[in-house]
């Protein structure tokens, strides 16, 4: 399989978790088509072997209830079991992320020495960063844990990611989706999760399905439990307010933003509360008054660990800049219309206009399978989409790549039958598909010059291309005498550049950085 166009934000993670596409964007039978060679297949696998792991799983549906002595190996060996089985698929479909200064070791070390500490199952722990730029963490059966790259850029010391981590190793340890979900609400979360058009989401399934399901006294007794975790292990109790802190923050920053997100929130907000903030106060401080705390916080660390982490987009996941699509490993680029969102998702690129009546959708289909490798170009639209009848079809170059161009006169896309401007692109083992339609047929000419005009942009990165095609990554300064936060707020196409840089830096609240102080910015 080629590299994956991997994402779900305009200019990935630019403005935080991005809001979803239109909702007329809904693509059934076309998604089902154009899938081989992104991950949508990765992701259907991983909802399968997540009903079936669930399903097989689920005990006692009292969640609390501790299972008899004599079956803690069983138990043991079933989770690691199921968390095997679709840990690669969740790598299929979002990527393991490292950095050039180890931050997936720093990762797997603090959560490894973290869940020494912890109560419930004892699991042989992997930790994995995923690259993705939606604020997330989860956990599944078995000792699997995953935080999200955004989640690390947010966070300020080495006990802020206990935090996180100690939260999500109690969900495993302590077997909350098992004990919680019964099969058919398992089945209903992987159904809810699967955008026919977004493709696998990350935030569906283990935000607002298997994870939110569990309910706001598990994330307190996540919060609680992973509290006294990482107190046991050195760190001050009030790492666990901070990050919830920040995670407020991060919402606040988001709804302020001029095109509000939608997406869904990190699960541990479903604990905050008054009444839980206030038990987690009182914790803290009986926590710190037995002792806790006296470890160092690890900002230095941290920091220098996430020091040239991606921050927008990434060589495996590709950028957006401005109305181009540019991905440095599959050598490609497309140039949308001015003023078009361009959304990057894992399995294919969606660009919409303003008005959201048109859509032009690019996937990447491998030409190395069996089914694919010996077929022409002009041919490959036939072979893959089963469709045969075309209106001035053309074989033709586009930058010097072999290309097909075609109107189909009924092309199968979100809006419903369609005539349609499509093309195959041929460019080293990959054909892009590239396809245009309006959502109401009359305007299929006004748009149909613009259909043409970004099929005809399809290319290999010039050098210019490759500048742009550099993500944008967290770089940690020292802040020089008589500066500020705001002296490194020139970011573009940032909401409020000023305040995230507040919010990455934790002065969310208030206060600036001393001369000399380590801080964040994004360059």
């Amino acid at each position: 399989m080629p590299p994956v166009f991997h994402g779900q934000a305009k200019d990935r993670g630019r403005r935080g978790p991005g809001r979803q596409i239109p909702s007329q964007v809904r693509d059934f039978r076309q998604s089902r088509q154009l899938i081989p060679a992104f991950r949508l297949y990765a992701a259907w696998q991983l909802a399968a072997a997540l009903f079936v792991a669930f399903a097989l799983t689920t005990p006692d549906p009292v969640w609390a209830k501790k299972k008899e002595a004599d079956n803690t190996e069983q138990t043991q060996f079933g989770d690691a079991a199921v968390g095997r089985k679709y840990h690669k698929q969740i790598i299929a479909a979002y990527g393991f992320y490292d950095n050039d200064n180890g931050l997936a070791t720093y990762v797997q070390r603090v959560g490894t020495e973290l869940a020494v500490h912890a109560e419930g199952e004892d699991f042989a722990w992997l930790f994995t960063i995923l690259d993705d730029e939606s604020i997330n963490a989860f956990a599944t059966p078995g000792g699997y844990v995953y935080v999200t790259r955004a989640l690390l850029a947010h966070l300020n010391t080495e006990a802020q990611l206990a935090a996180v981590l100690g939260h999500e190793i109690v969900h495993s340890a302590n077997r909350h989706a098992a004990r919680q979900h019964a099969a058919a609400s398992v089945v209903s979360s992987v159904a809810a999760s699967i955008d026919p058009t977004a493709g696998f989401n990350l935030g569906r399934l283990f935000g607002a399905g298997l994870v939110s399901g569990y309910g706001r006294d598990m994330e307190l007794e996540a919060d609680e439990l992973g509290m006294k975790m990482i107190s046991r292990a050195g760190y001050d109790p009030n790492a666990m307010l901070e990050v919830l802190a920040l995670l407020k923050a991060r919402d606040q920053y988001d709804s302020t933003g001029e095109k509000k997100d939608s997406g869904d929130r990190y699960h541990a907000m479903l604990a905050s509360h008054p009444d839980s903030d206030r038990r987690l106060r009182e914790l803290a401080e009986t926590e710190k008054g037995a002792g806790a705390g006296t470890r160092d916080d690890g900002g230095d660390e941290l920091l220098r660990r996430i020091d040239g982490t991606a921050w927008s987009g990434s060589r495996s996941q590709g950028v957006v800049r401005n109305n181009q699509f540019l991905h440095e490993k599959m050598d490609f680029a497309i140039t949308f219309p001015e003023g078009w969102e361009i959304n990057n998702l894992p399995d294919r690129i969606i660009g919409t206009p303003p008005d959201a009546r048109a859509l032009m959708q690019v996937t990447a289909v491998s030409r190395t399978t069996r089914k694919t490798k010996k077929v022409p170009v002009d041919r490959f639209l036939q072979k893959i989409l089963s469709m045969t009848k075309w209106q001035n079809s053309r074989i033709t170059e586009v930058n010097g790549l072999e290309a097909f161009i075609a109107t189909a006169p009924k092309l199968n896309s979100a809006f419903g039958p369609r005539v349609g401007r499509i093309a195959a692109v041929f460019h080293g083992e990959n054909a892009f598909i590239v396809y245009g339609v309006a959502k109401d047929p009359e305007d299929h000419r006004r748009y149909d010059r613009k259909f043409s005009r970004t099929i005809e942009s399809v290319r290999a990165l010039t050098d210019t291309d490759r500048v742009l095609a550099e993500p944008l990554v967290i770089r940690v300064v020292e802040l020089p005498e008589d500066g500020s936060l705001a002296d490194f707020a020139q970011i573009d196409d940032v909401n409020d550049p000023d305040a995230l840089l507040r919010l990455l830096n934790g002065f969310y609240a208030g206060g600036e950085p001393k001369p000399g102080d380590r801080i964040k910015t994004i360059q």
